[in-house]
C-alpha cells in the first residue's frame, strides 16, 4: 500500500543512524567489517572510544554530556517543486472490484471465455483488467459472460487456467500529492576524528542501503555528501570534532485522493483525423 500522510525525513534518518551506531557497538561482525581497512592503531583507539562513549543518534543540537559521542540530525531546508493539481504519489495500486471463481478450464488463447457463476459486482467495469493467477488479462463482458481480449499483459503470461481457480477483476489507481527536496545535515561528533570517520561511514553506508525504509515513509533518497568543513553553533564545544552528510531526500505529501489510471482507450476518429475522442 502507499504511504499516507505526512513524512518527516527526520525521525527517519534518525531510526536508520540509531540502529546503525548500535549495531557497529553491539556486534562485533560489523565492526570488524567497518574497520577493516583501518591501521592497527587506528583500530584501537577506535574500539577504545567505543567502549567509553556511548552513541546514539538525536534529532536536534541537543547534548547530554560533551564527552559522549553522538549523531545529530537536523533539518537544512526544503525547496518546493512547481505547484500543480497534484502529482503521482506512491506505487500504483490494485484496487478489487470483483472476485469470482472458474466454472471449467479456459484456454491460453485471446478470446477465450467463460460465464461467471458468482454474480459480477455491479460495479465492475464492462472492460478492463483481470487477474488470473500468474496471469493479467484485459477482458470485456456482456452480463456474467467474460471474454478475455488481450493475454499475458504487463510482462506475464498467457496461461492455461483450470476449473476452480480464482479470477480477481480489479482497476489501477495512484495516490495524488505534492513533492519538495529537502536538505538534512547528519553530523557525528566527538573528541576521536577517527571515531567520527567510522560513525559518519557507517551511518551513510546503512542511508544507502536503505531505500524501501525511504520509500514506505514517503521518501526517495537523492544523495548523501560527506564533509569536515560543514559549520557548528559556537555553544558546542571546542573539543568536540564532527564530520557532517549533507543528504538530499524527495519528500511527497500524500492526500486522502486517488485518481483511477486509464487501462484502455478506445479512438474514434473522423475523417478530419482529429475531431472526436471517445474514451
Amino acid at each position: 500500500m502507499s504511504f499516507e500522510g505526512i513524512p518527516f525525513p527526520e525521525v527517519v534518518l534518525r531510526d536508520i543512524a540509531d540502529n546503525a551506531v548500535r549495531n557497529l557497538s553491539s556486534n562485533q561482525a560489523v565492526l570488524d567489517l567497518i574497520v577493516g581497512a583501518l591501521p592497527q592503531r587506528d583500530k584501537d583507539s577506535l574500539r577504545t572510544a567505543l567502549k567509553k562513549r556511548p552513541v546514539q543518534a538525536r534529532i536536534g543540537y541537543g547534548l547530554e554530556n560533551p564527552e559522549d559521542a553522538q549523531v545529530t540530525i537536523l533539518l537544512g531546508n526544503t525547496s518546493p517543486t512547481a505547484r500543480t493539481l497534484g502529482d503521482v504519489v506512491g506505487a500504483t495500486e490494485e484496487v478489487t472490484t470483483s472476485i469470482v471463481t472458474l466454472p471449467a478450464d479456459i484456454s491460453n488463447a485471446k478470446g477465450a471465455s467463460f460465464v461467471a457463476v458468482e454474480t459480477i459486482a455491479s460495479t465492475t467495469p464492462l472492460t478492463g483488467r483481470v487477474r488470473l493467477g500468474d496471469e493479467v488479462a484485459m477482458y470485456s463482458r456482456v452480463g456474467q459472460t467474460v471474454t478475455l481480449t488481450a493475454r499475458g499483459v504487463q510482462h506475464t503470461e498467457a496461461s492455461f487456467h483450470y476449473d476452480g481457480e480464482t479470477a480477481v477483476f480489479h482497476d489501477l489507481s495512484n495516490r495524488i500529492g505534492w513533492g519538495e527536496t529537502c536538505d538534512l545535515r547528519v553530523d557525528a561528533l566527538s573528541s576521536n576524528p577517527i571515531l567520527n570517520m567510522v560513525l559518519a561511514g557507517t551511518v551513510k553506508a546503512a542511508l544507502l542501503l536503505s531505500a524501501k525504509t525511504f520509500n514506505d515513509a514517503g521518501l526517495t533518497l537523492q544523495s548523501v555528501r560527506e564533509t569536515d568543513l560543514a559549520p557548528r553553533p559556537q555553544t558546542w564545544p571546542a573539543e568536540l570534532l564532527n564530520r557532517t552528510l549533507l543528504v538530499t531526500v524527495q519528500r511527497d505529501f500524500a492526500l486522502p485522493e486517488a485518481f483511477d489510471v486509464l487501462t484502455r482507450v478506445d479512438l474514434q476518429v473522423d475523417a478530419e483525423g482529429l475531431d472526436d475522442a471517445a474514451i
